[in-house]
């Protein structure tokens, strides 16, 4: 489930930074119930002792959260800078931790992807004299979004039936 929840978060991210139209405060809101969930999932994940799952859908639901609340409070927006870059900090290690126990190749470019959308993020506010960030944040989250619905099909919903690269 928590896949389903990073694809719709990233794919409306996607949508937003590349066309616009929502308002910060609805992306906020976005976020922080987004994340909530994504946080949801990743307590059942440590109840059926996934170590993995539980410290990936920690760190992506956490993220997710502290961004939209850096986006819903603007007197936390200078600091939402560095929290993005920090999470694309600890996104790159679960990238190598991902490809120190041979994990997917398509769950190591999700968490390649994820780590820059918050770097794009991160970024984008500390260099915003720069017009392409929101393209940047656009693909990195649109690609997000596939890998994570691909994952969700054939890890949850399909059970199997479709070979995982």
């Amino acid at each position: 489930m928590g896949l389903f929840f990073v694809t719709v978060v990233t794919l409306l991210l996607a949508l937003y930074s590349i066309f616009g139209g929502l308002g910060d405060w609805s992306l906020g809101m976005l976020f922080t119930v987004g994340g909530l969930l994504i946080m949801s999932v990743s307590f059942k994940a440590y109840q059926v002792s996934s170590e993995f799952g539980y410290e990936v859908f920690g760190l992506v639901g956490f993220g997710v959260v502290m961004t939209g609340l850096c986006v819903l409070f603007p007197e936390f927006d200078s600091i939402g800078n560095y929290v993005n870059l920090t999470f694309a900090l600890v996104f790159v290690l679960t990238v190598v931790w991902s490809g120190l126990i041979r994990n997917f190749k398509t769950l190591t470019a999700l968490l390649i992807t994820t780590a820059l959308i918050f770097l794009t993020e991160g970024l984008s506010g500390i260099f915003p004299d720069f017009d392409g960030w929101h393209y940047l944040i656009g693909i990195s989250s649109l690609l997000t979004a596939l890998f994570s619905i691909y994952l969700a099909f054939t890890l949850s919903a399909l059970e199997g039936k479709v070979r995982c690269f």
